[in-house]
């Protein structure tokens, strides 16, 4: 993972903002859905996170980072996974 986000911030695919969804758990695991965004452009993921005795851990990130700049802003608008209501 380190060498994927190294390899992200030398391409300047930082995001500019992140969107979190509701979390979802199961036994031990947290996931939560993502919608990043950069510019005019968006893409989605997943943050996994394991819940410990002594804290959180972060166990892996599902998502593309490198789409955020050919993704199109105007795609349809589907709030339902990152509804808190």
């Amino acid at each position: 993972m380190a060498k994927y986000l190294k390899n992200i911030i030398k391409n300047n695919n930082i995001p500019e903002k992140i969107r979190i969804g509701a979390p979802y758990t199961d036994g031990n695991l947290i996931s939560l859905n993502l919608r990043i965004y950069k510019n005019s452009g968006k893409t989605e993921g997943e943050l996994v996170i394991i819940k410990k005795k002594d804290g959180l851990l972060i166990k892996g990130f599902k998502g593309d980072l490198s789409l955020i700049e050919t993704a199109k802003k105007d795609t349809k608008y589907e709030p339902e996974i990152y509804d808190f209501n």
